[in-house]
């Protein structure tokens, strides 16, 4: 007999991950009505990229991990704000009139890339420059050389508008894969080689990898620091990925990760929680900062673009493959793109629901309020109960 099996499947978003944690609440409260098991709460396959990968490790960790997860978001996150996951001297969240948003600092910068840079005068030797035009012109050209040169060496390790380190701390602190009682699997991508790296807990040389691991699946690109070096095996190979950043640059939805690596003998039931609308939001741009910009331009349009793409291509497939079954036409079989050949493996459809936010709620993803969080969270809730239950094992 075919052994059903939960999976769950987490998308991206910064802060917008309340979202998924108010969903998974409502699953964990409606768990027996939905699935129709008597048994608590359980996935037997989570993945998950950017937060996805972060809410995906602390559910992976079972009832301990959970509880953990709702006290990150609860008690950490939706008191404290954005300082609980990241500082920066450059965008500070600001918000009036119920209104938030990223405000760039410019002094930041100056501070980042000129940090200890002094004006090189001496009152006696350089006295003369008071009292001659020349002399100025003189003095305040080298001035700026002096600058560019500072400026040109600090841009080289200018890697982030903002510091990840309090993130790193809580996931040093909650994340252990000895306890893990779900398969994890997470995604990130190596600047170096630009190649996507999908890595089960296990696989992680050391439990400080899989702390890295699930660090760099966080780290959007220009906002944080890549991740220096993360080791793993795969196919029993050694591998050192360097310059890592978060898999939703390639991957914002990894259910083609959680597919490739189904059992075929078994059924399965797939949860997404996702994130993204899949709509972009119209905005006036004239103004915005940098940060806004690299924002929009990576996270709401190439990451949207990418989850539209996805995730519609597994629905397509999903029903035609269950067109195909309930005609009891001959076996369909995966292509692979990688190979540019058909494969061996039968492609089979899946019972699956989709839970995403309504267009325009969540928001900012680099933005958390008390209020924000608030709103984030109880709209998850709302959305997973119009979960029906899925059909019994057959």
């Amino acid at each position: 007999m075919k052994k059903q099996k939960n999976i769950l499947v987490l998308s991206g978003g910064g802060f917008k991950g309340a979202f998924q944690v108010g969903a998974l609440e409502t699953l964990n409260a409606n768990w027996q009505e939905i699935t129709g098991l008597s048994t608590p709460m359980h996935f037997d396959k989570i993945s998950g990229v950017s937060v996805g990968a972060l809410n995906g490790a602390m559910m992976a960790m079972g009832h301990e991990g959970f509880e953990n997860l709702l006290h990150l978001w609860y008690d950490l996150v939706g008191v404290n704000g954005v300082s609980e996951i990241y500082t920066s001297t450059i965008v500070e969240v600001i918000e009036k009139d119920k209104e938030a948003s990223l405000k760039f600092r410019p002094e930041g910068i100056v501070k980042q890339l000129i940090p200890e840079f002094k004006v090189p005068f001496n009152f006696f030797k350089d006295l003369p420059i008071i009292f001659s035009k020349n002399r100025r012109v003189e003095f305040l050209q080298k001035l700026q050389h002096r600058i560019l040169q500072e400026v040109g060496k600090s841009f080289q390790n200018f890697k982030g508008i903002a510091d990840n380190t309090p993130l790193l701390e809580k996931l040093k602190k909650y994340l252990d894969r000895d306890k893990l009682v779900s398969e994890f699997r997470c995604g990130f991508v190596s600047l170096d080689t630009g190649e996507y790296h999908s890595v089960l807990a296990h696989e992680f040389e050391t439990n400080d990898d899989f702390v890295k691991g699930v660090l760099a699946s966080t780290v959007m690109p220009i906002v944080w620091t890549p991740v220096d070096r993360i080791a793993f095996k795969k196919d029993g190979k050694r591998v050192i990925a360097r310059n890592c950043v978060d898999g939703g640059v390639k991957n914002v939805t990894p259910l083609g990760d959680i597919i490739r690596n189904m059992d075929k003998d078994d059924n399965y039931r797939i949860f997404i929680i996702n994130c993204h609308d899949g709509k972009i939001q119209e905005d006036d741009f004239d103004n915005k900062n940098i940060a806004q910009i690299a924002l929009r331009s990576l996270q709401e349009i190439a990451m949207g673009e990418i989850f539209n793409n996805d995730l519609s291509e597994f629905i397509k497939v999903n029903d035609l493959v269950k067109q195909n079954n309930e005609n009891k036409a001959p076996d369909l079989f995966n292509y692979s793109w990688k190979d540019r050949m058909r494969t061996d493996r039968v492609l089979k459809a899946f019972d699956y629901v989709i839970i995403e936010p309504d267009t325009g709620v969540l928001g900012n993803p680099l933005i958390s309020t008390s209020r924000i969080f608030k709103k984030r969270i109880n709209h998850g809730k709302l959305k997973a109960k119009s979960i029906k239950r899925f059909p019994s094992d057959g």
